[in-house]
Formats: structure tokens, C-alpha cells, sequence
């Protein structure tokens, strides 16, 4: 919500360099249909505030951040800043003369569930889960997935956001059930 907030503000006031904001892959799809029906553009970083910032240099934008709640504004620091985030809220708090939950009430969240799995075999994503395996699963939820390994822990990430939390929840069990199956077949090639 504060990534969208500062987002739509500064366009508002034309500090929002090229309609553009860097946010995360692990991103709510709420989050950034709301951008993009702001017409506010989007390029999706890997996660971590070291990239966030990496991309924000690379395309010349004024706003990124994640859901870790590093919000970065170069204008003012090359790194996240609760207090800096904090005052840039209050500033818009200030000249809306509006209350904060109102102003955070701009989209709706899609239920989202990050799921780690236990693993200490990491095969590419792409071995295990065929892109027609998730594309069929993704239009099924009207939603995305996004799968990872962790890069400082032995856990694969699995990240899925839909319509509704009962189609999360069956994908999340189809995507863990299926990794399992396929570690346990080619663990040993």
C-alpha cells in the first residue's frame, strides 16, 4: 500500500520520473494491477533492496521497493528508510488532509501465500515445472506464481496469488506435492 500511495502521489506531482516504479516479483498482482490502471509502469525486480536499488539506477526511476517494507527514493537515499518512508507519508497525509486508511484504500489485495519446502536438492525451476505446468495452473486462478529457491536457506519458495484463498491454497498443495514427486524420481540422475 505505501508503494502505491507514493507511487500515484508523485505522479500526481510529477516526481514520479517516466511513470515508473520497481517493485519486487514477490509483488501483490493488487498492488500492480492498481499501478497499472494508473497508468503508472512497472519493471519487476528480483527480490532483495540490492536489487530494487540496482534497477531503480539501470532505468532511471525515482521509486521501488518491496514487501519487506524497503521502500527506496533515490531523490533522498540509495537504500530503504523507515523514517524516511514515514515522513514522505506524513507529507501526504498532510496535503490531502485525508485520514491514513483512507488514503491506503486504494486496491485490493490478492490473496497471496508464500510456502517454503524443505529441500537440499535445488534442480532449475525450469526442469521441474514445465511453463505449460504453471501457465495451465495460473489461468486457473486468474492470478501468478512465482517459484524460487531461497539464497539463504535450503527451502524452495512458492508464491501464488489468485482470486480467491481456496484456489491459492489447492495450488500451493499441487506445487509442493508435485516438487516432492519429482525430487524423490531424479534426486539420483
Amino acid at each position: 500500500y505505501i508503494l502505491g500511495l507514493l507511487a500515484t502521489e508523485y505522479k500526481k506531482n510529477k516526481m514520479l520520473k517516466s511513470s515508473l516504479v520497481i517493485p519486487t516479483v514477490m509483488s501483490n498482482l493488487g498492488l500492480l494491477k492498481y499501478l497499472w490502471s494508473k497508468n503508472i509502469k512497472t519493471i519487476l525486480s528480483p527480490v532483495g533492496d540490492k536489487y530494487v536499488y540496482e534497477y531503480i539506477r539501470k532505468y532511471d526511476a525515482s521509486l521501488g521497493g518491496e514487501q519487506a517494507g524497503h521502500i527506496i527514493i533515490p531523490h533522498y537515499l540509495p537504500t530503504g528508510d523507515g523514517i524516511l518512508t514515514s515522513l514522505e507519508i506524513l507529507k501526504i497525509l498532510l496535503a490531502n488532509n485525508k485520514k491514513l486508511y483512507t488514503l491506503f484504500n486504494i486496491f485490493k489485495k490478492y490473496p497471496q501465500i508464500i510456502h517454503n519446502v524443505k529441500t537440499h536438492f535445488k534442480p532449475p525451476i525450469e526442469d521441474v515445472f514445465p511453463k505449460k505446468f504453471i501457465s495451465k495452473l495460473e489461468k486457473s486462478l486468474q492470478g501468478r506464481i512465482f517459484l524460487r529457491y531461497s539464497g539463504t536457506e535450503p527451502v524452495l519458495r512458492i508464491m501464488v496469488e489468485g482470486k480467491t484463498e481456496s484456489q491459492v491454497k489447492k495450488v500451493v498443495k499441487i506445487i509442493e506435492k508435485h516438487y516432492i514427486e519429482w525430487c524423490k524420481v531424479n534426486k539420483n540422475n
